[in-house]
């Protein structure tokens, strides 16, 4: 309540805002390309400077245009800082009336960052060898996603499910058909280096950086991701965070909107020196979720220095703390309550409690014109506690007087107002610590063979984890405290090296590459007399790209191998031989391991672009993993379909037309072979599930878009996505049953709109609405196993994320 009117005085200021806007005088337009290559530079900065301080800022558009409404008459300084592009500052002399001119950047391949995926220049894009996605930092600003999850769900190929929370701080995203709980099996980096609590023990993302921070987002699943590891099979996540500021400046953002959700984020930069740079942000958000008893309230500081000790070397130190506090639950709806209150959540003392520290360095050496060296050093600790009310049933007409009876599992079948509510006694807690260090060092060569020219890429990463999982049970609903009944701790010593060179003939690309991992896992389990067993794994993967060009179009293609070890993530605990009297006995799971294979074809033209794609995976050993089920290696899984992402920009016809575009994912994948341990609705019965699908993979996956924009000053963005019917299991079951953890999840559509309203260079507003028809739907079964019949065990239906109206502002110094 506290926030209530804020909404209202932010869209008000908006609006007086824009309606007040002055009269330009002096406009000054014009556009910025690619002085070796002639292409335009969408989203380039540029910052018009009196003295130290910025007068005011503009963005280049998808054409490379750009508009100052007005400028002062005579000489002005103006800078820009463009990623892979030389620093240009320069003076232009600006008439009454206004001009309009062309600016060409030089290269400078120096100037981009060890922590690029997929490069930043367009001609750079155009010639990847692999399926690639890059969100720009306007894209992310236009779609003004409450969380990266948001914005990842417009990458083709991505699929996204719901889990229990407004933070987006777990986030579940699966790629080309992988199971998308908690996002184990993609690899997740922030500026090239991994995030993720354990990346070979424990990959699950209890952390994921929150949105606000992150400038631009890149998706790879193409070959060239065999340089990052493990969990290559289906893709690579990449956060790009902005570098230090060279001038004094900074920005600050409030958003607030439905569900009191507010976020506040403050940065300043630029008050050092030419040799040191620092930056400090820090972020607040909080809101009270879509659920009862589902608000969070999350902290995030990051102190940032770029140390340029010469024009040959840079050093840039990230020191980032995250603290999250939320009341998280696994408490899923049955079917009754989905049906009848959504919003049902009687868990008052379920608590998820994060902290994460984290130092990144990242060192980047130009040793001669031809050769450069990279060295990434990382550190983190996470701390994971979770505390849940153990859940019980109970029919809603026994429960309304809150002097309940709670029902047996094989008494709930019958009961037609059956409800899932805690137990009002007694809580259990998952407490788990992280410990992650890393080092990295990478050579970029530039080589010539024959008329051919070569980028050699060759490096080796040590990684080590420590992981602390331990359980216990409280006495009271509140506890935070108990009694433990597992206590384990996990040791991962990795090593990896890759070599991949870029070969470019005339208009041919070639990329042969390939990755070697070895790693060894050690589990000491500290209640069975600190009992050490222990295995090691080894991998070699492969791959091979190519990318024809065309006068107007880019054919790629490619094929490479990848890898997911079985971890933690996987399995529950590690299995080591020591699973004797449990549902792990005698079991010898092996590596995933799968062939990757793509063909595209990408172009960029004045009125279209877009990039489609077929790809096909063949997957072995894939393992049927899933909260509560018995883990086996499945045999041959294969998965295939079709991607692409297309834009008609008819705005290049006319400026007050829109431009329209689309991402569609056509997905079929199938079990070839493979056998469960047990089945989810027999305990006596081992199922075939030869010729099934995989779990959370919809066939059909679409997002329909219209963009319009005016003069850079005001943009409306409309989407429509539709996700299509998927299976939530294994076996494929086609029917629910009470508890709402079996079935089906069923397709649904949403519809979203956002309008920014760029004030002038320095003021951005924008009013954003997510599910704006308010649709209930099915998020998830994530956490279910019908197996497991006990209310605690299996958590039900999971919603999908409710009507959102967000009203934000932006204000740059």
């Amino acid at each position: 309540m506290k926030y209530k009117f804020l909404p209202i005085v932010l869209a008000f200021w908006c609006l007086a805002s824009v309606t007040h806007a002055q009269e330009t005088k002096n406009p000054l337009t014009g556009t910025v390309s690619d002085s070796l290559t002639g292409d335009v530079l969408p989203f380039v900065l540029i910052k018009w400077m009196q003295g130290d301080k910025v007068k005011g800022y503009a963005y280049t558009d998808e054409a490379g245009r750009f508009h100052f409404p007005n400028v002062a008459t005579g000489n002005q300084r103006f800078e820009i800082s463009f990623s892979g592009y030389q620093e240009l500052d320069f003076d232009l002399r600006i008439r009454s009336g206004g001009r309009s001119y062309d600016i060409q950047l030089p290269q400078d391949p120096f100037q981009i960052s060890p922590v690029e995926v997929t490069g930043v220049r367009p001609a750079d894009f155009q010639k990847l060898t692999g399926t690639a996605t890059r969100l720009s930092l306007r894209k992310v600003e236009m779609l003004a996603p409450i969380g990266t999850q948001e914005a990842l769900e417009f990458v083709p190929g991505v699929t996204g499910v719901a889990d229990d929370g407004i933070g987006n701080s777990r986030i579940n995203i699966g790629i080309r058909g992988l199971n998308p709980r908690r996002s184990s099996r993609t690899l997740v980096l922030e500026d090239g280096i991994p995030i993720q609590p354990a990346l070979y023990v424990y990959s699950n993302m209890y952390y994921n950086p929150p949105i606000e921070r992150i400038q631009e987002v890149e998706v790879t699943k193409g070959s060239s991701a065999i340089r990052y590891g493990p969990h290559t099979m289906g893709g690579v996540v990449n956060y790009i965070t902005n570098r230090p500021r060279k001038d004094l400046g900074g920005r600050l953002s409030l958003v607030y909107g439905s569900n009191n959700y507010f976020s506040t984020l403050a940065e300043i930069g630029g008050f050092g020196t030419d040799k040191i740079r620092p930056e400090l942000q820090l972020l607040y958000k909080t809101g009270d979720g879509f659920r009862d008893n589902n608000g969070f309230d999350q902290l995030n500081g990051t102190l940032k220095f770029l140390i340029v000790p010469n024009e040959n070397r840079k050093i840039y130190l990230n020191f980032n703390a995250n603290y999250e506090n939320s009341a998280a639950t696994y408490t899923g709806l049955t079917e009754y309550s989905f049906a009848t209150n959504p919003r049902f959540n009687p868990k008052e003392f379920d608590n998820f409690e994060v902290k994460r520290y984290a130092v990144n360095i990242i060192q980047q050496n130009k040793i001669s014109d031809k050769l450069e060296e990279n060295t990434k050093l990382y550190l983190n600790f996470f701390e994971r506690d979770w505390w849940r009310e153990f859940d019980v049933f109970a029919s809603e007409a026994d429960y309304a007087d809150g002097n309940f009876t709670a029902l047996a599992p094989n008494e709930t079948n019958t009961v037609g107002d059956l409800i899932r509510v805690g137990n009002g006694q007694t809580n259990f807690g998952i407490l788990r610590e992280f410990g992650v260090a890393g080092a990295e060092h990478q050579y970029r060569l530039q080589h010539a063979l024959g008329d051919a020219q070569g980028a050699l890429n060759i490096g080796g990463r040590f990684h080590f984890e420590r992981f602390q999982d331990n359980a216990g049970t409280g006495d009271q609903p509140d506890a935070r405290s108990g009694t433990f009944y597992r206590a384990n701790n996990y040791e991962t010593y990795a090593f990896s090296v890759f070599a991949m060179d870029e070969i470019r003939f005339k208009n041919l690309i070639l990329t042969p590459g390939v990755r070697f991992e070895i790693f060894e896992q050690e589990l000491v389990n500290r209640l069975n007399n600190s009992a050490l067993d222990d295995a090691t794994t080894f991998a070699v993967l492969p791959g091979l790209g190519l990318n024809y060009q065309f006068e107007k179009v880019n054919l790629f293609g490619g094929v490479h191998r990848g890898m997911t070890p079985p971890s933690n993530g996987t399995l529950l605990t590690l299995d080591f031989g020591m699973t004797d009297s449990t549902d792990f006995s005698e079991l010898e799971l092996r590596s995933e391991t799968s062939w990757n294979v793509e063909l595209g074809a990408r172009t960029n033209l004045k009125y279209l672009a877009g990039e489609v794609a077929l790809f096909y995976l063949t997957i072995q050993d894939m393992i049927a993993a899933g909260r509560g089920t018995a883990f086996t290696n499945l045999g041959s899984v294969t998965s295939a379909g079709l991607e692409s992402a297309i834009t008609v920009k008819t705005s290049a016809v006319n400026e007050w037309l829109p431009d329209f575009f689309v991402t569609y994912t056509f997905l079929q994948t199938q079990i070839n072979e493979g056998t469960l341990q047990f089945s989810a609705l027999n305990p006596n019965v081992q199922p075939d599930v030869s010729g099934n699908e995989l779990p959370y993979a919809p066939k059909h996956n679409l997002i329909l878009g219209l963009n319009w924009a005016y003069k850079d000053k005001l943009e409306l963005l409309f989407t429509y996505r539709y996700v299509a019917r998927s299976f939530s299991d294994f076996e494929n079951i086609g029917f629910v049953l009470n508890r709402g953890d079996t079935g089906p999840i069923p397709s649904y559509y949403l519809f979203n709109g956002t309008a920014t309203f760029r004030l002038n260079s320095r003021f951005r507003c924008f009013v954003a609405g997510k599910n704006l028809l308010d649709r209930v739907y099915i998020g998830s079964r994530l956490h279910s196993n019908p197996r497991q019949p006990f209310a605690s065990s299996s958590s039900g239906i999971l919603p999908g994320a409710r009507r959102q109206i967000n009203v934000g502002i932006n204000y740059g110094f």
